[in-house]
């Protein structure tokens, strides 16, 4: 029983001992001023915190679990716990809290990021000096030059800077978050938009080939996804899948022009390929449809797509030209989100063109972009369709020498989301594009 009792003594007078390094026995407080020994600079006046013990109107060291608003914090001091990044302001008063998208890095004290890919990472890092961008319907976009200009032609200033990739480039504009509406794009240059925190497409972002003329970042007719040209019918762009056949020559014996070839890979920002050409002779007749566009979106938080973006193919030229191919887009943020049945992506082929007339430009729907004619003799030429998510782009018929012969269709393009976990929400959105899915490598 003694020893019991020896032991009850023996853990109060270590709590004593406790409390007596953690607060002054004799001075007794109602403000810091009080409090003249510098070991004991805080005064509790109501007790509430651990280093009084409980008891009120005593000096104490300053409490570990202390309010920013009542002891201050270090200036400029940042810590990050779970995914909660805390910044002390530099007056050292209050302090400020932003979510990690990707959790905490593991030295604690900052949150994780990424690396987008194509070149990107240093426009990501510029962006965070950038204010919030808004790019209004009506707008346009000319990634030649980086103008980004109103419905009226009056300028919107829009940081912008060229990455160079290979024989290409890329113009990327710059923001801490973009909001953009119903816009055009113009231009040779592939586009990126690059934001550190959201990124919202509520209107329609159009880099998509009109007729012969191709999207900003499609790629030239000289490479080997181009369609061929051909006196019986240029043959369809490739990317996702090998473009159309031209038409057959009436002559089977000669050769008719073959798709061009799929695409793979997106270490690149490459659009869509061209149409192949109707030739005579070796010069031109008609020209291929244009390749859709190539477009890159990254944000540090957030993208979702409320609208769309097209980057779908232009339609082949009169009496046979090969419809282009649709383009390439990705996606690359820590979450990715559709916004409902009336938001998508369209990346359709165009169709070749036959009997004096044009194909038809990719369309904004799962349905292919149909081939011009059929007619001539036994109504044998016509264009083949355009190519979809579903649907096979469609070769060019039969030159019967009694009117055109056709030309191929161009392929589906592509799309590639990026992710934290690999996954994005569809929410119902029209998804027209050959999809491939990553997760980000953090850092």
């Amino acid at each position: 029983m003694l020893y019991g009792r020896r032991v009850a003594w023996d853990v109060a007078a270590i709590a004593l001992m406790i409390a007596a390094c953690t607060k002054s026995q004799s001075e007794k407080c109602t403000t810091d001023a009080d409090c003249k020994d510098v070991t004991y600079p805080f005064c509790d006046v109501n007790g509430e915190f651990s280093a009084s013990g409980g008891q009120k109107n005593v000096c104490t060291i300053v409490p570990p679990d202390c309010p920013v608003e009542r002891c201050g914090c270090s200036p400029g001091a940042v810590s990050c716990s779970g995914d909660q990044l805390v910044t002390c302001d530099s007056g050292g008063h209050s302090t400020t809290t932003e979510t990690c998208a990707l959790g905490c890095a593991s030295d604690g004290g900052r949150c994780l990021g990424f690396v987008p890919s194509n070149g990107l990472g240093a426009a990501l890092s510029a962006a965070a000096n950038e204010p919030a961008i808004t790019i209004p319907d009506g707008a346009t976009i000319n990634t030649d030059t980086g103008e980004v200009k109103s419905s009226g032609g009056i300028a919107i200033v829009v940081n912008s800077l060229v990455v160079g990739q290979g024989s290409a480039s890329i113009r990327a504009f710059l923001g801490k978050s973009f909001s953009v509406g119903n816009v055009v794009v113009h231009g040779g240059t592939a586009l990126a938009i690059v934001a550190t925190t959201n990124v919202d497409v509520v209107g329609m972002l159009d880099a998509s080939a009109s007729g012969s003329s191709s999207g900003p970042g499609a790629q030239p007719k000289t490479s080997s996804c181009a369609g061929g040209a051909n006196d019986a019918g240029g043959s369809g762009g490739g990317n996702a899948t090998a473009g159309g056949d031209g038409g057959r020559p009436m002559i089977v014996a000669n050769p008719r022009a073959s798709g061009g070839v799929a695409q793979a890979g997106f270490d690149a920002l490459a659009g869509g390929c061209p149409g192949g050409d109707l030739t005579s002779s070796g010069s031109t007749v008609s020209q291929g449809g244009g390749g859709g566009g190539a477009v890159q979106i990254v944000a540090g938080a957030e993208i979702t797509v409320a609208g769309g973006i097209d980057v779908t193919g232009g339609g082949g030229g009169y009496n046979g030209a090969g419809g282009g191919a649709g383009g390439l887009l990705i996606l690359e943020s820590p979450t990715v989100m559709f916004g409902g049945a009336a938001s998508g992506v369209f990346t359709n082929g165009g169709s070749g063109g036959a009997c004096s007339a044009t194909g038809t430009d990719g369309t904004r729907s799962t349905t292919p972009a149909p081939g011009a004619g059929p007619c001539g003799f036994h109504n044998t030429n016509a264009g083949g369709a355009g190519g979809t998510v579903s649907a096979a782009p469609v070769s060019g018929s039969t030159d019967n020498s009694n009117g055109a012969p056709g030309g191929g269709g161009g392929s589906v393009g592509r799309m590639r989301v990026v992710t934290a976990t690999g996954n994005y929400g569809v929410g119902g959105a029209t998804i027209g594009a050959a999809v491939s899915t990553a997760a980000l490598t953090t850092q």
